[in-house]
């Protein structure tokens, strides 16, 4: 597995702080090679690596209506901005499910798949920037991202 020179690990389970986003307060996988690093004063999640995140949709609760626990859950209520770093390939389905107060999302142009309900529920969410790589986007991927208003589109969906 590769890992980010700057976002070397202490501690065998923790990125180094970084500088722009402040210190890390969790950090962990989120794919087979990609991981995250949440930084709580800034309100900053980053995933780096390569390759495709996990799927957290494909773990729903009909009765509950609860999604599979991500990595960050603890800390979903203070994410304000999503950063998908060059490598990502595919965001999976339902990864920021109800992340109520995330309000900016960078995507980056090796990205070429969003997956079904990635950001379902997103509702202070007010716009996005889908890059000309991506080819598909799942079902729901922002259903109910009620203030969503600036879409700038992929040219190739």
């Amino acid at each position: 597995m590769l890992w980010r020179p700057d976002l070397k690990r202490a501690n065998g389970n923790e990125f180094l702080n970084n500088s722009k986003y402040g210190k890390v307060t969790d950090s962990g996988f989120c794919g087979p090679d990609v991981e995250y690093a949440f930084y709580q004063e800034s309100g900053t999640l980053v995933l780096s690596g390569s390759g495709e995140t996990y799927l957290y949709y494909s773990s729903y609760n009909s009765e509950t209506s609860e999604l599979g626990e991500v990595p960050w859950c603890d800390y979903s209520t203070s994410i304000q901005k999503v950063v998908v770093e060059e490598g990502i390939t595919k965001i999976g389905e339902g990864i920021f499910y109800k992340s109520l107060i995330l309000s900016e999302v960078s995507l980056p142009e090796t990205l070429t798949e969003i997956g079904d309900a990635a950001f379902s529920g997103c509702s202070a969410l007010v716009e996005v920037s889908i890059p000309d790589s991506v080819t598909k986007i799942g079902r729901e991927a922002f259903y109910e991202c009620s203030n969503l208003n600036d879409v700038k589109m992929s040219k190739n969906i």
